[in-house]
This record gives C-alpha cells, sequence and structure tokens, in this order.
C-alpha cells in the first residue's frame, strides 16, 4: 500500500510511539508485580518491553513517574469500565451496586497483577502516591455515594449517612478481592472471591439481623 503523504507518514509514526509507550507500560506492570518497586529496574522494565533504556526516558522522567502513569492507566481503565457498563443501564439502587460489585471484581480478576499493584500501592511504603490515590478513592467514593442518595430519596434504602455506606461498599469490594490479589491458595471447599463476593453483598443490603 502505498503512501499518500507526509500526514500518512507521521500518522504512523505517531502509532508507533503509541504501542511503545503501551508495551513500557505493560512490562511495568509485569516486572513491577513479579519485583516490587524498589528492586524493579528501569533497565529489566525496557529489556521487557523490547526497548532501550533510553526509549523509556523519553517517555518517562524516572522509575517514580513510570509508576505512577501505571496506576493512572490503570485506574482510568477501572473507572471507564465502571463508567460504561454501569451508570448508562437502568436499575434500582441496589442493582446498581450489585453490578459495580461484579465489574469491579471482573476487572480484578482480568488485570490481576495491575489490581494487586494497585492494593499494595495502597498500604505500602510508597508515601507518595497516597495523596493521589485519595483523590482516586474520592472519585470512587463519589460514584457510589451518589446511588446510595438516590436509594435513600426513592425509599429504597433507609435514611443512612451516605458516605459511610459507601466507603462500607468499598471496604466489602476490598474483601472479597483479597483472595485474588494476595493470590492465597484457596482449600477445598473454600468461597472463591465471587461466592465470597454474594455473601458481602448481601451482608451489605440485607443485614446479620433475623428478620
Amino acid at each position: 500500500m502505498a503512501w499518500s503523504g507526509r500526514g500518512d507518514r507521521k500518522d504512523v509514526g505517531i502509532v508507533r510511539k503509541k504501542d511503545k509507550r503501551e508495551r513500557i507500560l505493560k512490562a511495568a506492570v509485569d516486572v513491577f508485580f513479579e519485583k516490587g518497586f524498589y528492586e524493579a529496574t528501569v533497565e529489566e522494565i525496557a529489556t521487557r518491553a523490547g526497548v532501550g533504556k533510553g526509549t523509556v526516558y523519553e517517555y518517562f522522567a524516572n522509575k517514580e513517574q513510570l509508576f505512577k502513569e501505571m496506576f493512572q492507566e490503570g485506574v482510568d481503565a477501572y473507572l471507564q469500565a465502571i463508567r460504561t457498563q454501569l451508570l448508562g443501564e437502568p436499575g434500582s439502587a441496589q442493582e446498581i451496586l450489585t453490578r459495580f460489585a461484579h465489574i469491579h471484581i471482573g476487572f480484578v480478576e482480568k488485570h490481576l497483577s495491575l489490581a494487586a499493584l494497585i492494593f499494595e500501592g495502597q498500604r505500602g511504603p510508597l508515601y507518595w502516591l497516597r495523596d493521589w490515590w485519595r483523590q482516586i478513592k474520592e472519585k470512587k467514593v463519589a460514584v457510589i455515594r451518589r446511588v446510595i442518595e438516590n436509594g435513600v430519596t426513592q425509599g429504597e434504602f433507609r435514611p443512612v449517612d451516605p458516605r459511610v455506606a459507601a466507603e462500607a461498599f468499598l471496604g466489602l469490594l476490598a474483601v472479597s478481592q483479597l483472595p485474588l490479589v494476595l493470590q492465597e491458595r484457596i482449600k477445598p471447599g473454600s468461597a472463591s472471591s465471587r461466592e465470597t463476593l454474594e455473601q458481602l453483598l448481601d451482608i451489605f443490603f440485607n443485614g446479620l439481623l433475623s428478620k
């Protein structure tokens, strides 16, 4: 196929640059997951991505920026999945929150290495990520809080503090994903993450007290 002009060559160059950046980010997920932030090296990430070490620095100023942008890409993909699969569909507040929970677990299952890194980033020694992570968490809380507020307004939920309820819901998701992100061995008869999720959703919506 013949090139039609400089515009085509420029477009191809942009695509190749984007492809290199994506390869570096994907390699970063694998290397950071295997080695941890402090043991991972830019050189190893470059080798895994099939590029030179200098090429990595063309896209990222240092290892910290690469790690943070890797996080950002993952969180953006997560939030986009929530927006496209959740908010555009009708349903009761309970149905929407249940879909949210299953989308969350589905994302963790599909992007397990990244999910494990995000989990470690929230609680580990990467203090320079904490303020940024709190901002991301607030976006998730805002989505859940809005759904709960609508449920209270419609009389579906009893009057509760919507922020506290949203925080509790996020805690439910965190607990349900632990066997996945920590790669715990599932003993015979143990509940899977999805089975655990269903039990936690039942407790969240129906409580512990017998009717």
